[in-house]
């Protein structure tokens, strides 16, 4: 496709980028929890979600008895909404009902004892899991040849794209300076349209 590209009239001003939008890690029926296992009706008013995370409604005054019970379980973690790790950007929204349980890099969970769904490859994992991350290649007049930077969030994308097309990116969780370094000269970024 590049080769194509550059035989465009316009083919030495394209710059292309390739990405995906996550990665994926191995499941098993081995390595599935069923959350209802673990924890008992009382403690809940209600619980959502689809594997690898489920949000829980917790009853009044068992919140403590469902994150310390279901983390103890092999192959999963639960946070009340103050414990969740910012990385996970999770409870912030006042309709968060208090609980988020995710499965660990490779596990499964859900609501019920069927696992013949739980084989094959899934996302939505903590993205610090490396299974989870992606990849991006750029090429074009706006981008270093033959450089390879550490891995970054994709958060990123719209801000390189952004800066690019020269454009002033709306507010956003991206941090154009953690990913300056794959710009040539003439394309630095202009901190000053950056808005946190």
């Amino acid at each position: 496709m590049r080769s194509e590209i550059k035989e465009l009239p316009y083919g030495d001003k394209v710059n292309l980028i390739v990405l995906s939008d996550h990665g994926m890690g191995s499941i098993s029926p081995d390595r599935y929890v069923n959350i209802n296992n673990h924890i008992k009706e009382a403690w809940t008013e209600s619980t959502v979600g689809g594997n690898p995370v489920y949000l829980i409604d917790p009853a009044e005054g068992f919140e403590d008895s469902i994150t310390i019970t279901l983390s103890k379980a092999e192959g999963v973690m639960a946070w009340q909404k103050e414990e969740i790790p910012e990385h996970l950007h999770y409870g912030s929204s006042p309709r968060f009902p208090g609980i988020v349980v995710v499965a660990d890099s490779g596990w499964s969970i859900g609501l019920h004892d069927n696992t013949s769904g739980y084989s094959g490859g899934a996302h939505g994992y903590d993205n610090s899991f490396s299974e989870m991350h992606t990849i991006f290649y750029a090429e074009g007049p706006a981008f270093k040849n033959s450089i390879s930077i550490p891995a970054f969030s994709n958060v990123e994308v719209y801000g390189i794209i952004a800066h690019i097309l020269g454009l002033d990116p709306a507010s956003n969780d991206g941090d154009l300076s953690k990913v300056s370094e794959i710009f040539i000269s003439s394309h630095s970024p202009d901190a000053s349209k950056w808005r946190r």
